[in-house]
């Protein structure tokens, strides 16, 4: 059963309504009567036009990977930022593809400006990153977030870029979405963790890119580049070696990754999620995403208990050597991790100016997207899950204090 967490913005909010409705709707059209024409917003509005036939397909076979032809018109303020851009379509996501409302993956057939075309515009990204060429992006329902806020994973992704820790994460944006002129719903904009999209924050190709991804139970995906390279340093995990494993990894990235992901303790996580990659023949590097699990379960563990959790994957066993047998790399880790936990950027307060500012921003447009999918099923429910998301951080933070 969910916890009823009722805030000072809520109990003010609910005070505010004279005549209390329980749906407390805003002044919003119909779902059904929304179009690319009369639809005010200050979110991206994004226009997929495709065969009715093709995308009828790719919706029933959610799960063939399916790619089809579409092209894609970008608005702003009712501004044609892309006009008629030939992309490839195709649904995404594990479990998360079951849902009504699916991720879709969009691929320009050509690098594209965002410099000049805006695709996607995040407040803030982090100073070495470049956002100014865009392959591919994910249009991402928010994963088990969907049914909650939608803001989960923006939320701690920006909460990482705060902090200004040294490792990769995806930026976000809120769009409506329409398929063939018919409304879709509300997505975030994500830029894409693959090889394509970690290659364009560098300006890189994605040829020079050796990309890894771990997913459940542990398995390596070697997405692409230099096979021979990742299973020796596979072996090496497996053989003890930490002089290898540290000429291999780039140490502050990983000690910076596996504290944060341990502090919000992503319970999705290091089984599954993992990425890590290469440029060329410089150290490995590590990429944040997929939040849309953390602080929900054994938010009282310690964080070393959320990452040495009882199972092995190579992420795993990678730390389990170098904790274990390498007493700079703990010493390290140790204070890095209580250093992170006493940043104020890593604090209570933080953390809610950054939901705060998530929910005003969206709280007005995501009554139109309620009134089509109901999950949740009142803008009242979403309040309280927003407040839940914020709960949850608090007493995760309270957890920790005990924990160094």
């Amino acid at each position: 059963m969910k916890k009823i967490i009722i805030s000072f913005t809520f109990l003010i909010l609910l005070i505010s309504c004279s005549d209390f409705d329980e749906e407390l709707k805003f002044d919003v059209p119909s779902y059904k009567d929304v179009t690319i024409e009369n639809l005010e917003t200050p979110f991206p509005v994004i226009n997929l036009i495709a065969n009715e036939e093709q995308v009828e397909k790719m919706f029933e076979n959610y799960r063939a990977e399916i790619e089809i032809e579409a092209r894609m018109d970008l608005y702003r303020n009712h501004e044609l930022q892309v006009d008629r851009e030939l992309v490839e379509l195709e649904i995404k996501g594990g479990k998360s593809a079951t849902f009504e409302l699916k991720s879709l993956g969009i691929k320009f057939d050509d690098t594209q400006d965002n410099s000049q075309r805006q695709i996607i515009n995040p407040e803030k990204i982090l100073p070495n990153h470049s956002l100014d060429k865009i392959k591919s992006f994910r249009l991402r329902n928010s994963g088990n977030d969907f049914f909650d806020t939608m803001l989960k994973d923006a939320t701690y992704s920006e909460l990482a870029i705060e902090l200004g820790l040294d490792f990769e994460v995806s930026y976000y944006e809120p769009a409506f979405v329409f398929i063939n002129n018919e409304f879709y719903g509300m997505l975030n904009i994500r830029t894409e963790t693959n090889s394509n999209g970690i290659s364009r924050l560098f300006d890189k190709k994605k040829k020079h890119l050796t990309m890894v991804k771990v997913d459940s139970p542990g398995v390596i995906d070697i997405k692409d580049g230099d096979e021979a390279r990742v299973y020796t340093l596979m072996q090496k995990i497996a053989d003890g070696d930490v002089a290898h494993i540290k000429q291999e990894i780039d140490l502050n990235s990983f000690i910076d990754y596996m504290a944060f992901e341990s502090l919000i303790t992503n319970f999705d996580w290091p089984n599954n999620n993992v990425r890590f990659y290469a440029i060329e023949d410089s150290k490995f590097r590590f990429v944040l995403y997929d939040l849309d699990y953390v602080n929900e379960i054994d938010i009282a563990n310690h964080p070393l208990k959320s990452i040495r959790n009882g199972n092995s994957s190579p992420i795993i066993d990678m730390f389990n050597v170098l904790y274990d047998n390498d007493a700079e790399f703990k010493q390290q880790f140790d204070e890095r991790l209580e250093e992170i936990y006493n940043n104020p950027k890593f604090s209570r307060e933080s953390f809610s100016t950054i939901l705060n500012k998530n929910m005003e921003y969206v709280e007005k447009e995501i009554p139109l997207h309620l009134q089509k999918y109901k999950e949740p099923e009142t803008l009242i429910e979403w309040y309280q899950n927003v407040d839940e998301l914020r709960a949850d951080f608090d007493d995760r933070f309270g957890y920790l204090k005990n924990k160094f």
